[in-house]
């Protein structure tokens, strides 16, 4: 014969079960979506150096299939130039259609942008680029620090992935000062994914765990019920 209190425990120890699988499933459906819509879980980063000192960050997040949102962010202290024959931010799309097509807000003032083929120096040509048109002659004031944040849309669509190194093996290039001392370009030759990604090209499809979680959850929730 069942004592009472087992069947008790036991009732309990089933609602607390399900309760858990509910939680698990409703985490799982929410990764899931962000599988199924294409959104980037972590951003896509890569460090702006020169002889392998590291002067800034490039981070890329995909917003939706046709928007991707960049932010330039610099070490303290360093800022923001266009000298000579470089670009104050310039970057690279895998064609010239994305280069074309694709438009640009701009968040961050004292900046202008343009879309032609663009020979960074140093660098390599890139497809797109900023000038920093409110700063000041070289490294005089006004000086802008940045961040430079920016959303660039596109009405096909855009990825991380159309982030592409150019013929140079360059993703990003920056004009920037100081770097040891002086206005110089700087530039990323690699990229990963803040996820833990593999440096190479950007990573933008997220892994499918979410699908994995829904699908333990809902088999443990079915065990519950037979047992009920």
């Amino acid at each position: 014969m069942t004592d009472r209190s087992e069947v008790l425990i036991s009732t309990t120890e089933q609602v607390v079960f399900a309760t858990v699988c509910k939680k698990m499933i409703a985490a799982g459906m929410v990764a899931a979506l962000a599988l199924v819509s294409g959104q980037v879980q972590a951003g896509t980063i890569g460090d702006l150096t020169s002889a392998g000192t590291t002067f800034g960050t490039v981070t890329l997040t995909q917003q939706d299939a046709n928007t991707v949102d960049v932010n330039v962010a610099l070490l303290t202290g360093v800022q923001f130039v266009t000298t000579g024959k470089h670009a104050a931010f310039a970057f690279n799309l895998d064609t010239s259609l994305l280069q074309k097509t694709s438009t640009v807000d701009i968040v961050t003032n004292g900046f202008t942008y343009a879309n032609s083929d663009f020979s960074q120096s140093g660098y390599g040509t890139f497809t797109n680029e900023f000038f920093c048109t409110g700063c000041g002659k070289g490294s005089s004031a006004p000086k802008i620090f940045g961040p430079l944040e920016f959303s660039i849309t596109n009405p096909s669509k855009i990825s991380v992935e159309d982030f592409t190194s150019n013929s140079n093996g360059y993703y990003f290039s920056a004009d920037l000062y100081p770097v040891f001392g002086k206005t110089s370009p700087v530039g990323s030759s690699a990229v990963t994914s803040s996820g833990g990604g593999t440096t190479g090209s950007p990573v933008g499809v997220p892994e499918p765990s979410g699908l994995l979680i829904l699908g333990a959850a809902l088999a443990m929730l079915r065990s519950v019920r037979r047992r009920g």
